[in-house]
Order: structure tokens, then sequence, then C-alpha cells
């Protein structure tokens, strides 16, 4: 079955890495090579480095076991990985094979941040013998600036959609009233004995 290695360094001059490995069996079940594959971590970071709707702040990074990034961060583009320690309740949970959210916690800067964590069952799926938790977050400021942009957008039309109901109301009310006040005045001369008044065609032919 395949394996994979937990990211590390051959000498303390290397670039981090993981390998992955899996044995190639003939037709007849005989084991005929092992494939391996070396994967640079900052193969894994362009994976992770997607900002759609992440905001200015947002990212999504790797944490191994010993609470170590196993992928740069986007605030620290470079030696990152088994560098920065993240020591956060997020890591703990995912690292205990939990998902969820956290509101407010501190990240590695030391700010708030808004958080979505999970594992990402290395163990399970690939019996690694070790676990990643995978992070996404989002800096608290920039996160509800998204939320005031959001509500003011709301605010606006909220107030245009009365402005044109209004408007609508207006001429409408218009249309239904001038010919009735106009009706009434006639009504009022011919009651008055001016004998002389006509009725509009127009008003002859509504149908209201």
């Amino acid at each position: 079955e395949a394996m994979m290695t937990d990211v590390y360094r051959e000498n303390p001059e290397s670039t981090p890495v993981l390998y992955m490995g899996s044995p190639v069996f003939s037709a007849t079940g005989d084991l005929d090579a092992i494939i391996i594959f070396q994967i640079n971590t900052e193969r894994i970071t362009s994976l992770l480095s997607d900002k759609i709707g992440m905001g200015e702040t947002g990212e999504t990074y790797l944490v191994g076991e010993d609470f170590r990034m196993r992928s740069n961060a986007r605030s620290i583009p470079e030696n990152a990985v088994l560098n920065q320690k993240v020591d956060s309740k997020a890591v703990a949970h995912s690292l205990k094979h939990q998902s969820g959210t956290m509101e407010i916690e501190k990240d590695y800067r030391g700010i708030s941040v808004l958080t979505a964590y999970s594992h990402l069952e290395l163990n399970e799926k690939m019996g690694a013998g070790f676990e990643w938790a995978i992070i996404t977050q989002i800096d608290q400021t920039d996160a509800f600036n998204l939320l005031e942009k959001l509500r003011g957008n709301i605010f606006w039309t909220v107030l245009i959609l009365i402005f044109l109901v209004g408007v609508a109301g207006f001429i409408q009310s218009k249309i239904i009233a001038e010919p009735i006040n106009d009706l009434s005045y006639r009504f009022v001369m011919l009651n008055d004995g001016d004998f002389t008044v006509e009725i509009p065609e127009t008003a002859k032919r509504r149908q209201d």
C-alpha cells in the first residue's frame, strides 16, 4: 500500500521535503518496483495559496503534531516550514481529530482571527502514523470589515427600494386622485346651478 513520510530536512541546510511511495506489482502479483516521489513543501504551499474569497488577510496552512508548520503561511512566505510554531486551540482540536470553527483566538502572530480547522486523516487513509491539522483563518478586523461592507450594501439597497416604492406610490396616487378631484369639482359646480359643466371625455372612457 502507499505510504508517506512527514516533512523533514535531510540535513540542516536542505529544503524541507516529504516522500510518498507505492509498490508496483506485476500481473502475477510479484513485486516489480517501488515508486518514490519527493514532494517539495513549496508545492504543498502552492496548493493552499488560493486567495479567492479570503479577503486581505485570509490564509490556509498545515501544522504537524509538533505544532510546527508544514507549509509556508501568507504572512511568512519563506522558512515557516518546521520553524514557525502554531500553539493554538484550533490546532490542538484538529490533532485530536476534531473539526469546527473558532470565533476569536490569537494566531501565531498574536493577532485575533476567526478560524476554521480540521485534520487530514493521514493516518486513517494512508497509514501515515502521524497527523496534520489544516487551518483556515482570517483576521478579525478583516472579517468584520467584510461584514460592515455587506451591512452597508443592504442598507443602501433597502433605502433605494423605499425611495422607488415611494415614487411609484406618489405617481399612482396622482393618476387616481387627480381625476377624482376634477370630477368632484365639476359636481360641486353642478350643485351650485352651473349646468354648463361637462364631463371630460377621458373621464368617460375610464373603466375604474
